[in-house]
């Protein structure tokens, strides 16, 4: 036989199904006509042990099947595929363009001459993707 915990439990997680948005004084209300005991606790009190307990059980059931979803869903060929660091690109000499690229742009002292460093964007490009591969 269920104990009247298990009883306050079950009405909780019915409620929160129905309505997630339920108010705990609602919620509460509900609890003390199943168990008198329940009476003796604060609404914090209350809202720890029972709705806040179903809350966190569904967010993690949820946060598993995202999780499995995400995996399932991504190519076998996108989940092989490892960033170009770890597969011995050179890091450092994309660390140079990339600070070549700002030390241009930085140097830049009139909108022209921003334009001039931001067209050459695809030069900055091709040498970052060069130092990738190694």
């Amino acid at each position: 036989m269920a104990s009247a915990t298990d009883k306050v439990m079950q009405f909780v997680e019915k409620q929160l199904a129905k309505d997630p948005k339920v108010s705990n004084a609602t919620l509460f209300a509900g609890a003390k006509k199943i168990d008198r005991g329940v009476g003796k606790l604060s609404i914090r009190q209350f809202h720890a042990k029972y709705p806040l307990q179903v809350k966190r059980r569904k967010g993690r059931a949820r946060s598993k099947a995202a999780k499995a979803r995400t995996r399932s869903a991504r190519p076998k060929a996108a989940r092989a595929a490892r960033p170009a660091a770890r597969r011995g690109g050179d890091g450092e000499g994309i660390r140079r363009v990339l600070l070549r690229f700002a030390r241009d742009l930085s140097a830049a002292d009139s909108q022209v001459e921003t334009i001039e460093v931001l067209s050459n964007l695809d030069r900055y490009t091709a040498e970052i993707l060069k130092a990738a591969r190694g």
